[in-house]
C-alpha cells in the first residue's frame, strides 16, 4: 500500500483585487489504483456528512446552497447543490451529473474556479462518502408531505453519458478547417478573441447563468475550464457548460467539425516546453535547503542566489480580466532551528482597489502546520489552528 506524505504548507497571493492560492498540503492518502467503490450504507452517508461539515461547508454552506461563510470571497460562487445544475457532467443536457462526474469534480477540482482538487487529500472511500451524502441530502428537495429531503437522483435519474466518437487527425489541413470554424461558423472569436486570449468583443459583457461577471478563458495558456484533455474539450464544445455562457454546438457542428475545432483550440496554446515542465511541478513538495550562518532577512539578499527555486502555478479564487498571475517561484532555507521562504512573482497591475473588507490589497500569506494530517487549507479548522505568515505591499510603501 503506497502512502503519500507532503509538506503542510499552503500559500495565498493577492494581486489587485484578485485572490490566488496554491495548495501543497497533504494528508496521508492511500493509493487508489484498483480500489473498489464502497456500497452505499447509512454509515457511509454519515461519514460523508462529517467530511462535508469539515471540508466543504465553509464554501458551500450547511444545506449546500452555496452560501457558506467564505462564499463572498469567491467568483464564480460556490455551487448551489439544491438546484441540480452542474458544469462538469458528461450526461445529456438538462440531466444530473453521473456519479463518475461528481467523483471527477471532487478529485480533480474545477479549473477556473476555487474548487481545489481533493484526490491527494481525501481517500477514494472518503470521496465516495461525500458523494453519497450530497446525493442523499444536498442534491435534493424538501417534501412537505413526508417532511424529508428527497434526492433529485430518485426523482430524475441521469441518462447514460453521451459517447465521444474517435477523433480526426490533427493534420495541417484539419487545423485550417478548425480555424475557419473558430472564426466564422461557431464564432468562438467573439468571446475568446482572434488569438484565443479571451479578449473578444463580447468578453466585456460576459455573465454566467447566475448573473455573475465571468471571463472567457485565455486559450493560449492551455488551462481550460473543468479539464484540459481532448475528450473533455470535445464534450464542452458539443454540449456546452451548464451555468457558463458557453453554449452547446450540437445543433451547429457535426462531431467531425467539433474535433477540427478541438485541434485548432489546442494549437493556440503559446507555452514553451520550459513552462510546461515548470507546471508539472504542481503540488510537489518544496525543497528546503540547509545553510550555514544566519537566515537571510532581505528577500533580495545575496544569500538567496545559490538556492534553487521551484515554480508553483496559481489557482484564481476571484476572476479578474487581465490580472492573471500564472504562478510564482518559491525558495526555502533553514538553519536547523528556523526557516525562511522567498516568494517571487511578476505583477504589472496597480493596487488601487483595497476599499473594504471584501477587497484585498497586494499581499501574500503562507499557512503552516506541524500536523502530519493538515487541517483545512483555508486558514485551518476549529480546534486545529494553523500558523499564517503575512506580507502586505503597503508595509513596504
Amino acid at each position: 500500500m503506497n502512502r503519500i506524505l507532503g509538506t503542510a504548507l499552503t500559500a495565498f497571493l493577492v494581486v489587485g483585487a484578485t485572490f490566488f492560492a496554491f495548495l501543497l498540503s497533504r494528508k496521508e492518502v492511500c493509493a487508489t489504483q484498483g480500489a473498489v467503490r464502497p456500497e452505499s450504507t447509512p454509515e457511509l452517508i454519515a461519514e460523508g456528512k462529517t467530511l462535508y461539515e469539515e471540508y466543504c461547508l465553509t464554501c458551500h454552506g450547511e444545506t449546500g446552497k452555496g452560501d457558506g461563510e467564505a462564499a463572498y470571497l469567491l467568483l464564480p460562487s460556490p455551487r448551489d447543490f439544491s438546484e441540480g445544475r452542474f458544469n462538469r457532467r458528461n450526461t445529456p443536457p438538462r440531466n444530473l451529473p453521473s456519479d463518475d462526474d461528481l467523483f471527477k469534480a471532487i478529485s480533480d477540482g474545477l479549473l477556473g474556479s476555487a474548487m481545489a482538487p481533493w484526490k491527494d487529500y481525501l481517500t477514494e472511500n472518503e470521496r465516495w462518502a461525500l458523494i453519497e451524502y450530497m446525493k442523499k441530502e444536498l442534491i435534493a428537495l424538501y417534501d412537505e408531505d413526508t417532511e424529508e429531503m428527497v434526492s433529485l437522483y430518485e426523482l430524475t435519474p441521469p441518462e447514460a453519458p453521451l459517447p465521444v466518437p474517435e477523433p480526426v487527425p490533427a493534420t495541417p489541413e484539419n487545423l485550417a478547417i478548425g480555424r475557419g470554424i473558430y472564426n466564422s461558423v461557431a464564432d468562438c472569436w467573439t468571446c475568446h478573441g482572434r488569438s484565443g486570449s479571451g479578449d473578444g468583443p463580447l468578453a466585456a459583457e460576459s455573465e454566467n447563468a447566475l448573473g455573475e461577471r465571468t471571463y472567457p478563458p485565455d486559450l493560449t495558456k492551455g488551462m481550460y475550464k473543468l479539464s484540459s484533455d481532448n475528450e473533455e474539450l470535445f464534450r464542452r464544445i458539443r454540449e456546452g457548460i451548464t451555468l457558463a455562457p458557453m453554449f452547446s454546438m450540437a445543433d451547429t457542428l457535426t462531431d467531425e467539425e467539433v474535433w477540427y475545432l478541438v485541434h485548432y483550440v489546442r494549437s493556440l496554446v503559446n507555452r514553451s516546453e520550459e513552462e510546461r515542465e515548470m507546471n508539472e511541478q504542481y503540488r510537489r513538495q518544496i525543497r528546503v535547503s540547509k545553510i550555514e550562518g544566519a537566515l537571510p532577512q532581505d528577500p533580495e539578499g545575496t544569500a538567496w542566489k545559490g538556492i534553487s527555486s521551484q515554480y508553483i502555478p496559481l489557482m484564481p479564487l476571484w476572476q479578474q480580466m487581465g490580472e492573471r498571475v500564472e504562478g510564482l517561484f518559491v525558495k526555502a532555507v533553514h538553519d536547523g532551528q528556523a526557516m525562511a521562504i522567498q516568494l517571487a512573482w511578476t505583477d504589472d497591475t496597480e493596487d488601487s482597489l483595497a476599499l473594504g473588507h471584501e477587497t484585498f490589497r497586494d499581499g501574500a500569506a503562507i499557512q503552516r502546520t506541524a500536523d502530519q494530517n493538515p487541517p483545512l487549507f483555508a486558514m485551518g479548522q476549529k480546534d486545529r489552528p494553523v500558523n499564517i505568515w503575512h506580507w502586505k505591499s503597503d508595509w513596504e510603501a
